[in-house]
């Protein structure tokens, strides 16, 4: 039986269980990008501690933890400013939001297929499928962010995040989904806080997570 017809079997099979249809499993994957190459990072939990590494050519890995600390102590900075909720989105996103809108449904569809299959006895098998749920979980973040950028409304944040105390206590109540869209329209090139690359060790000023991480934005 080919590579293929196994995962198609699985996808096939009655006995899967539905489980968080078509969302990604952490807040930054595919937010994160290699510096090396450019490619998306995902998370491998081959290691007793996940570490996120270049999905593409392994050219980096770090600490998924650390990274997590890190990022997530710039997004919360972040949102706990007043001033940023008052962005503005276009008023009609037009033919071009549809146009994202129906790729992004039609991969959000693939990827709870994925996710709800039962995972294969076959090493071949399972690293195959492991790599399509990455390769989706990249693709659905860029158009989440071009989603939520086109989408009409005075603020894309304020409909995503409400601003006010205890932020720490309510982003950790927020769903990985809705996370995920904000990690999108804050961490990118031409977002307010940059795109988060991940350097090698050797290319940074020290191993520590802080040296290894480069904000870079259009500017």
């Amino acid at each position: 039986m080919t590579l293929f017809k196994e995962v198609g079997n699985l996808l096939a099979d009655p006995a899967r269980q539905t489980v968080n249809p078509g969302a990604g499993k952490h807040e930054y994957t595919g937010a994160l990008k290699c510096d090396v190459c450019s490619g998306p990072i995902k998370v491998s939990t081959k290691t007793t501690v996940p570490k996120y590494t270049c999905r593409d050519q392994g050219c980096v890995v770090i600490n998924k933890e650390g990274v997590d600390r890190v990022v997530q102590g710039v997004v919360l900075g972040y949102l706990v400013r007043e001033d940023v909720y008052a962005m503005v989105a276009p008023a009609d996103g037009g033919a071009e939001l549809e146009a994202v809108r129906s790729p992004l449904a039609a991969k959000r569809a693939e990827l709870a297929e994925l996710e709800t299959a039962p995972r294969p006895q076959g090493a071949r098998a399972k690293v195959a499928m492991l790599d399509m749920i990455d390769e989706l979980e990249g693709e659905i973040t860029e158009l989440e962010e071009r989603e939520t950028r086109l989408t009409p409304g005075p603020s894309p944040l304020a409909e995503l995040f409400d601003h006010g105390p205890d932020i720490e206590p309510r982003w950790k109540a927020t769903p990985v989904e809705v996370k995920r869209q904000i990690a999108a329209l804050l961490l990118s090139t031409d977002g307010p806080l940059g795109q988060v690359r991940v350097m090698r060790v050797a290319d940074s000023e020290s191993d520590a997570v802080t040296d290894r991480l480069r904000w870079v934005t259009t500017d």
